[in-house]
Order: C-alpha cells, then sequence, then structure tokens
C-alpha cells in the first residue's frame, strides 16, 4: 500500500479501507478475475441488478474503472465502484449501489459484523407487513413496526438500539417463541422496550389475534432483556391507543417468558375490556402471565434505579399463576443500601389482578356452592409464585375512585422489606402464603419503610376494610438482618374486620394492631379482631395493639370484645416470655378502651401475667365451645354457586343479631329501635304485640308454666320470647325449663338464644354475654358478605357494580358506606355519592373524625368530578388540581387523605408516608395489684337505665376496698363524672340534668384496676 501524503494516495488508502471493510460487510468484488466476485446470474437472489443491469453486460464482470462521473450506464463494463479494482485513483473509487447499501445493512443485522458496529438509531423504521419468522440471530438499527394482521414470530436473538422500540400495532402480534430481544452485545444501557398499541373504545376479541388490539405473546422461555420498559399496553401520550394485551404462556414445568434487568418490565393502562356483542358488559383483561420470571439481578445496568416489575393502573382480571418477581442485587456494603431502591414486584392503583401457584398433581373435585374445604395441594407438589428480595413484593393502592381488589394465594415471600402492602384497597385476598422477613441489609427508606421502626413486615394492611388475612405461615428470616413483625393492620375504622388463623414462627411481634380499628359508638361490637391465631415462641409479643401518637386518642384500640362467652377467639399463644415484654402474650400499649379476651383451655389461654391488666381483661369464665377454627377457603364455582351456600349463613347469621339487638335495646340499652323498625319488627304481627306487652307487665314474676303456656301458643317471634325470658330468670331456672324450650316447645329456640337464657341466671356477667354475641353475629354477617363482595370482584366474569352496591349496602356499618361510595364514583355518580356522604349526619353518631373523613372524602370527590367533566383521568390534573390533592393528602390520617396520597404518589412521584410506627408511650399509671389484695367479685347495678335527670350506681364490692370509685366517660373517652367509694356494699347518684343526651361508659374500679364498666343512657 503507497502511504504518499499527496492527495492522490491519500484517498487511495482510504478508498482501499473501504474495499476491504466492504467485505466484511458482505459485499464482493465487481471485477474478474478474483477470488470472490459477484455473481452474473441474473436469477441468483444477490445479483446486483443496479450495477450489472437488468440483464449482464457481455463483459460482466467490470475488469475497468470507468472514467466518467456516472457510475453505470446500460452496456458500459467499467464502473467506479468501491468494489472495484478503481482503488488506484481518485476521485473514481467512491461509489455503492443501493443493493450494496442493502447488503450492508443486511450483514449489521446478522452478520458477525454487527458486533462491532455502533449504537445507531436510523429514522426509518423497520417494516415488518407480511407474516415472518425471524430464526436467525440480528440487530436492528431502528424501530420496528409489525403492521395489523402480520405475525413476526422471533425464535432467535435481536438485538435492539438503545433509541429504538418494537411497535406491535392493532390487530398485530409479536411472539417471542424461546427467542430474546435485548440491547445491543457491548451496550451498558437500555432499550426502549415493547408498546403494544391498542384501541381504547374496543374489546380485545379474538383472543388468538384481536381484531382491535396489538398482541405480545411469550412461550417457550422467550425473554426480553435490558429494557427501559419492557412492554407497555398503549403508545405513551395517545389515550385512544389503550388497550394491548400481553399474554406468557408457560406451563407447570416451562418458563413461558422472562423479563430480565429491566428498569420497569410490565406497564399496563387504564383500560376496560368488554364484551364483544354486549358494551356494557365489562370483562376481565385478555393479558395473562403463566410461569414467568421478572428478575433484575446484579447485571442490572440502572445502577439503583430498579423501579418495579409490573405496573397496573385502572385494568381488571390480570391473573399471575406461579410466577417469579425476584431482585438479587447485593445489599449492604458495596450494594444497594437504601430499601426503597429495592423496588417493588407488583405496583398497583384501582386494579383487579390475582397470583397464585400451581399443584402439581389432580387434586379431588371440589364441589362448588358445597360450602365444603377447598383441597389443600401437598407443600412438596406446590409451585407458588414467588417474591424475593424487594421492597415490597405487592404493593397494592387504591384511589377511591374505582371498587377494585386483589388476590395473593399459595406464594412465597423471602426477604423482602414488606411482602404485601395494601394501602385503602377494599376486599382484598391474602391466603395460605409463606413469609420470611427480616433478611435483607438495607437502611429503611422512602416514604414508607422510614416509618417501620426499622422493622421488616410480612402483611401491611392501612385503611383497609373487608380483607381476608388468613391462613397465612410467618417467619423469621432463616439469617435475620432486622426485626420482623407478621400482620400488621392499621386504621380499619368502625368496620369488622378479622385476621384468622394465621401462625407466626418466632417474629418480634406476631400480630399488631395501629390506631383507629373500633367503633366508638359500639366498641364492643364493631371493629377489628384477631381470631384463631397461633403464635410458636415469638421474640416479644404475640398481639399488640398499638398507637402512634404520643398521647393515644379514644378510638386507638380495637374491638373490645374479642371472642364471646360461648365461643372463644381461638387464638394460640407462646408459652414463656422471649424478650424483654412481660406482656409477651397480649399487649394492649394504646391503653384507650380495656379488651376483653375470651379463652379456651390452654393453649388457647393467656399465660398469667403476660397481659397488660387492665387493658386486657381475661374473661372470668371459659368460653363455653372452643372455637374450632375451621377453614374458612371454601369451594368457589359461580357467584349465584357461592350465593347459594353464603346468603343463607349471611340471613342466619343476621336474624341472630337483630333478635339480639332487640333484647338489647329492650331490656338495657334504653330502646334504641332504629335499626330495627325496618327489619324483624314491622313484620311482627299486632296479636304478638299484645301478648308480650300482658306478659312483661307482669315480669319478673311470671312462672315456668306461663313461659311455656306462651311457647306452646307459637305466636311470639323468638326476639319476643327471648325478651320475656330474659325479664324472668327465676322461673326459667325451674323444673327443666331450659330443655323444654331446646326440644319440646313447637317451635325451638336456637342455641344462641339458650346461652343467652342460661347467662341471665347471674346478672353480672349477663350483660358481657349478651353484648358479646351480639357483636359476635353481627360481625359474622358482615365478614360473610364481605366474603360474597370478595368473590363478585375476582370472579372470572366481573360482576355488574350495581349488584357490588347493594352488598355493600346490607353492611350499616359507618366504614361501609366509603365502600358504597367508591362504587358509584366507579359509576361515575358523583352526585349521589355527594348526597350519601352529606347525609351521613342523619343516620350515625359523628365524631370529629369521622366529619373530617366525610370532609376530606367530599373535597376529593369534587377534584376528581371536576378533571372528568373535562374528559381527564386521575393522571391527568392540572397543577391547582394537585395542589388540592397535596392539600388533602395533609390531613392524614383520614381515608380522603389516604386516597388523595395515593393518586399523587402513584401518579405524580409526589410521595408521603402513611400514619404507621410506634411513637414511645407515656408510663401507665396503670400497676398491677399485688396478688394477695387482688380485688374480690363484685357487682355494679345501674338505675334507673335509661336516666333522664339522675341514675343511681349500686356496688357490691367484698373484700379489702381501696383506691376505689366509680367513672363516667363520654363516647370521647372524656371523664365527666367521679365518685369515690371508701365502703361497699353503697350507693352514688349522678346528676344527669344538663348531660347531654347519648351513651356514657361507667367504670368501677377497686384496688387500682377496673372491676367492671357497663353503660348508661342519657335522655333529654
Amino acid at each position: 500500500m503507497n502511504l504518499g501524503i499527496n492527495e492522490w494516495n491519500q484517498f487511495s488508502n482510504a478508498v482501499t479501507m473501504a474495499h476491504e471493510l466492504g467485505h466484511c460487510l458482505d459485499l464482493l468484488h465487481t471485477y474478474e478475475p478474483s477470488c470472490c466476485h459477484e455473481t452474473c446470474n441474473s436469477g441468483h437472489r444477490e445479483y446486483l441488478s443496479d450495477i450489472f443491469g437488468p440483464t449482464p453486460p457481455t463483459s460482466c464482470w467490470h475488469n475497468s474503472c470507468s472514467g466518467g462521473i456516472d457510475p453505470w450506464l446500460p452496456g458500459e463494463s467499467s464502473t467506479n465502484n468501491l468494489m472495484g479494482n478503481c482503488g488506484i485513483a481518485w476521485p473514481q473509487g467512491y461509489w455503492i449501489s443501493e443493493l450494496q447499501a442493502g447488503r450492508v445493512h443486511r450483514a449489521l443485522a446478522v452478520k458477525s459484523v454487527k458486533d462491532y458496529a455502533f449504537d445507531a438509531h436510523g429514522l426509518q423504521p423497520l417494516v415488518v407487513s407480511q407474516n415472518e419468522t425471524w430464526n436467525f440471530e440480528m440487530r436492528l438499527y431502528q424501530d420496528l413496526v409489525i403492521e395489523p394482521g402480520v405475525t413476526l414470530t422471533v425464535t432467535c436473538q435481536l438485538e435492539m438500539p438503545t433509541a429504538g422500540k418494537i411497535i406491535v400495532k392493532p390487530n398485530a402480534r409479536l411472539i417471542i417463541d424461546g427467542g430474546v430481544i435485548t440491547t445491543a452485545r457491548y451496550s451498558d444501557t437500555f432499550w426502549q422496550g415493547i408498546e403494544a398499541w391498542g384501541t381504547v373504545s374496543q374489546h380485545q376479541y379474538p383472543v388468538t389475534q384481536p381484531t382491535y388490539q396489538g398482541l405480545v405473546i411469550l412461550k417457550n422461555g422467550g425473554i426480553v432483556e435490558h429494557a427501559r420498559l419492557g412492554f407497555t399496553n398503549w403508545r405513551p401520550g395517545v389515550k385512544a391507543s389503550r388497550g394491548g394485551v400481553l399474554q406468557v404462556q408457560g406451563g407447570l414445568n416451562e418458563t413461558g417468558g422472562t423479563f430480565l434487568n429491566c428498569r420497569r418490565a410490565v406497564e399496563f393502562n387504564k383500560y376496560r375490556n368488554f364484551h364483544p356483542s354486549i358494551p356494557t358488559l365489562t370483562q376481565n383483561n385478555l393479558s395473562y402471565f403463566r410461569h414467568a420470571d421478572f428478575i433484575v439481578d446484579n447485571d442490572y445496568r440502572g445502577g439503583d434505579d430498579f423501579d418495579h416489575h409490573v405496573d397496573l393502573w385502572d385494568v381488571t382480571g390480570i391473573a399471575f399463576s406461579q410466577c417469579d418477581f425476584i431482585n438479587t442485587q447485593t445489599s449492604g456494603p458495596g450494594g444497594i443500601n437504601e430499601s426503597h431502591k429495592l423496588g417493588k414486584g407488583i405496583y398497583s392503583l384501582d386494579a383487579t389482578f390475582s397470583v397464585n401457584g400451581q399443584c402439581a398433581i389432580n387434586l379431588p373435585l371440589c364441589e362448588y356452592g358445597s360450602g365444603l374445604p377447598q383441597p389443600v395441594c401437598p407443600e412438596q407438589d406446590l409451585r407458588r409464585s414467588r417474591f424475593i428480595g424487594l421492597d415490597h413484593g405487592v404493593h397494592a393502592m387504591s384511589s377511591g375512585v374505582a371498587g377494585r381488589t386483589f388476590t395473593v394465594r399459595d406464594s412465597y415471600f423471602e426477604n423482602n422489606v414488606c411482602g404485601i402492602y395494601n394501602d385503602a384497597v377494599r376486599s382484598a385476598s391474602v391466603l395460605r402464603n409463606k413469609f420470611y422477613v427480616g433478611g435483607r441489609d438495607v437502611e429503611l427508606t422512602g416514604d414508607v419503610d422510614a416509618e417501620f421502626d426499622g422493622r421488616h413486615r410480612a402483611v401491611y394492611s392501612h385503611h383497609a376494610n373487608a380483607f381476608r388475612v388468613e391462613e397465612n405461615d410467618l417467619f423469621p428470616a432463616t439469617a435475620p438482618l432486622a426485626e420482623a413483625e407478621g400482620v400488621v393492620v392499621g386504621y380499619t375504622q368502625a368496620y369488622n374486620d378479622q385476621v384468622y388463623k394465621n401462625t407466626s414462627h418466632g417474629l418480634y411481634y406476631g400480630f399488631v394492631a395501629e390506631d383507629h380499628c373500633v367503633d366508638m359508638n359500639d366498641p364492643t361490637g364493631t371493629g377489628l379482631a384477631f381470631l384463631c391465631n397461633v403464635n410458636l415462641q415469638n421474640q416479644e409479643e404475640d398481639f399488640r395493639v398499638r398507637s402512634t401518637f404520643p398521647d393515644s386518642p379514644p378510638n386507638h384500640s380495637i374491638k373490645m370484645f374479642q371472642g364471646t362467652t360461648s365461643v372463644s377467639a381461638g387464638n394460640e399463644f407462646t408459652p414463656q416470655q422471649n424478650g424483654s415484654s412481660p406482656y409477651y402474650n397480649y399487649h394492649n400499649a394504646a391503653q384507650v378502651l380495656p379488651i376483653t379476651y375470651f379463652w379456651e383451655v390452654p393453649p388457647g389461654d393467656l399465660n398469667t401475667g403476660a397481659y397488660n391488666a387492665p387493658w386486657v381483661q381475661r374473661n372470668a369464665n371459659v368460653s363455653t365451645v372452643a372455637h374450632g377454627c375451621p377453614t374458612r377457603i371454601i369451594c368457589g364455582g359461580t357467584i349465584l354457586q357461592v350465593k347459594s351456600f353464603l346468603d343463607p349463613l349471611i340471613d342466619q347469621e343476621r336474624l341472630a343479631y337483630l333478635n339480639l339487638k332487640y333484647v338489647f335495646e329492650s331490656l338495657l340499652d334504653g330502646g334504641d329501635f332504629e335499626e330495627l323498625k325496618q327489619t324483624i319488627m314491622e313484620s311482627w304481627p299486632q296479636d304478638a304485640w299484645e301478648l308480650r306487652n300482658a306478659l312483661m307487665e307482669r315480669s319478673p314474676y311470671l312462672s315456668g308454666q306461663i313461659l311455656k303456656e306462651a311457647g306452646l301458643r307459637n305466636i311470639l317471634p323468638h326476639a319476643m320470647y327471648l325478651e320475656i325470658c330474659l325479664a324472668n330468670p327465676e322461673a326459667t331456672q325451674r323444673n327443666g325449663f331450659i330443655r323444654w324450650v331446646q326440644y319440646e316447645m313447637p317451635n325451638p329456640l336456637p342455641e344462641y338464644m339458650v346461652a343467652q337464657i342460661v347467662a341471665s341466671w347471674d346478672q353480672r356477667t349477663w350483660r358481657t354475654s349478651l353484648e358479646s354475641a351480639l357483636g359476635w353475629h353481627k360481625g359474622e354477617y358482615q365478614r360473610l358478605n364481605d366474603q360474597v363482595i370478595g368473590a363478585m370482584l375476582n370472579d372470572t366474569i366481573p360482576q355488574p357494580a350495581d349488584s357490588i352496591l347493594v352488598r355493600w349496602q346490607m353492611n350499616p356499618s359507618l366504614r361501609a358506606r366509603y365502600g358504597e361510595v367508591s362504587t358509584l364514583l366507579e359509576l361515575e355518580r358523583y352526585t349521589e355519592a355527594e348526597a350519601l356522604l352529606n347525609g351521613l349526619a342523619d343516620n350515625y353518631r359523628m365524631h370529629a373524625t369521622d366529619i373530617q373523613e366525610r370532609d376530606d372524602m367530599l373535597a376529593l370527590i369534587a377534584t376528581v368530578r371536576n378533571a372528568q367533566a373535562a374528559d381527564r383521568s386521575i393522571m391527568e390534573l392540572d397543577g391547582a388540581e394537585v395542589s388540592i390533592l397535596e392539600s388533602i393528602a395533609a390531613r392524614q390520617p383520614s381515608i380522603g387523605a389516604t386516597y388523595a396520597r395515593n393518586i399523587l404518589c402513584f401518579g405524580y412521584g409526589i410521595c408521603t408516608s402513611p400514619i404507621t410506627g410506634e411513637t414511645p408511650q407515656p408510663k401507665s399509671q396503670w400497676t398491677r395489684p399485688p396478688g394477695t389484695d387482688a380485688a374480690a367479685p363484685s357487682v355494679l347495678t345501674i338505675h334507673p337505665n335509661p336516666a333522664s335527670t339522675w341514675v343511681a350506681f349500686s356496688h357490691a364490692l367484698t373484700g379489702k376496698v381501696d383506691r376505689a370509685f366509680i367513672r363516667v366517660r363520654d363516647t370521647q373517652g372524656k371523664e365527666v363524672h367521679r365518685a369515690a367509694i371508701t365502703t361497699s356494699p353503697g350507693q352514688s347518684i349522678w346528676d344527669t340534668r344538663g348531660m347531654a343526651a347519648g351513651t356514657y361508659t361507667v367504670e368501677l374500679y377497686n384496688l387500682g384496676a377496673l372491676v367492671e364498666a357497663q353503660r348508661v343512657v342519657v335522655r333529654p
């Protein structure tokens, strides 16, 4: 090679280098003789017609250089082509043809030279306009577009430019069949990902190739790797393009597809599928994930900016079966040190989705509608979905404007800072999962974790109701790096929620309740309950009721009665102290309302001294019946089949509640019949009322024979007959009366009523028995109704929102009204939702916190309604509207503030923490009395009740009387009256003139401890 410095030689050198590089790019010589020349066969697919002409000239190949500027003229036998023999002169050797350029592009795409090319992104996309299968390794330098009606199948490795993306147009398909789509081999960053364009106003049918939506399928181990956003269901920025479909088609023993080291793997934006023939009938989204893997590891190219694997907003029915959500990035020194940078597995707002495992064997058939327990897959045959090494495995939120929910079942959670986080999502189900907690070496940071007091959590539920957290196993990590809490529940408020039949194996705290989890107007009947949970050698405490406030507000408690005199709470306890807390079984650290625990024989009994009396009180007597703790996970089926089993149970429990409610109001609580007027009372005949009134006038002096004769007439409803029996305790104790009403009476009384008759024989315990039974049946019928709502929301065929609305209306709790409001908002019935909220004060006794809840929700609705009127979603608010939401969110802990906080965080990156964690409490004024000074059994009698001008408190304390007094508190917990007791028996008078009408709590203390509490009603 001549390396002279004149311009001729310089150009000659450049042309020669370009010529040789042309060989690397799949170009051959255009001259002969040579070792590697182009074909002159015009029928060959590689024939260069734009060099040699439509038919080869007589002297093909070109053996000389053209002297002119025109590279080829018809009939000429010479050319100045780069691959000719013209590299010795300037400026002749400078040209390549279009076909040669195409071959260069092909080589850069499919030949080994692609491994050495710089990253580039051309403006002209590669358009696939006919069905193709790519089964050879390939690299692109532009976007890839698949046209409607076309299927592209990728079975090879396809490398994309960093600025490139794949567009799957409506009615097009991209099938990644064992193939890999990734970035260029030597790239150190992301490519942009796959966009499946859709049509938001159209459905997703047919399933195999939707007419109006783009479809992406991963199967046989297909991989999407190193994408900034692996898949999205729309053309970003174009609302009308939402609706794209993604299906991962794996099997029990075969991974369908993997999203590997993507900053965000999958995104679904707001879309509603519907029946193609009935547009008003909502259908589940046709996207699904069967045996899919979502993984980030130390090869992740974004450093510490991993976001989350799956993002769901306002979609319905997306199912994940046997899927892995994993972050194996190194944490601790030299790795990720901040918990919020570990990312989330599934991150959702207003989305209905399910996560399940698969069973490797065929289980016995489950008879739908039978109510039988659903068969359990043996552990060795269960292929669980897994969430490993993440900040939050599942992080689900609600905006309050849609009735969506989620289910996580038969899944495995290991070393996540929080396994499942539920922020205000109603009707969620967390069933039969395994959690290993506390194994990630990170500092707790971000908008949520920083409030966890340094502890990791298995399940955290905040402002959620109607949930099911059942039959989960909770373990500390095999190599613990942080203290672990099991199930943490906060702000359930005035609703009957239950945490049921879970097992805590050696956690720091097994089960925790935070802040407002009780109805202050009905604290013994409505609130959070922990039932049938097993505690195995927890480190510190089994159950902890705590407040996040230094001075606990009066509603920071759980349901005051945990269980009933008839049925125990069914929990089992750690047998000895393992940590620093002496209250290792039950610690009511909030110290607002005393909790009565109804126990059974060990291990279902609290250990002596293992609870902080008087704030936790062990009921004096063992419950009549051990709980039994049956599974509530039953055979499902269609909604009609589920209802056919559950509705009779709902009716049975509701009737029991209403019957006891009638007796309670009639005999004890002053006759507040408002709830009963439109139910059982209006159906009772006049002759029954006449007989009832006559018998009550002669009570308590009726004989057993008169009671039997009244029963034989068989005209009294059970509630009335029970009322009369309870008013005559002397008669019911004699002459086999109990056996008679059980077995011989024409219309025998149910067991719960018989239990109340027996309890009435001891007036000291009867009120507790009646109130606990009343709360139990109320909780049961509401729980069963919640189970129906959950089944409707999770059904494979979404149920009409109007049907769900009716179910919410069956629940009289104040908190259920917000479920009703969310359903109305989903239907865009804003005026009805606002009217319902504005009318709450007419139907409920509203405390200051209740008023704040209502007002914040009204402000949220006004903001959302304004955006909807302008055809904007909650993700398209203007600056002023965002500011309004920020002001609402600042008013935590109301439910409206929580909804606003969730919208801001999900849609605008403005994230603030929920109210959680624990503030050290001031030392309790209560001390445990020495065993030698234990208070003797006592009795408190209140008369008249209801009272209008005065009320007498009669007391009969036996044994030592010291530091004894009577205290009266209003519904806010404020003390309004106190009277010291120096001797007993005795009587104290309270002048009620000038007191506000309502219910007050009367507490009798002796030896510094609460002995007995009752309620008195003050009337105007």
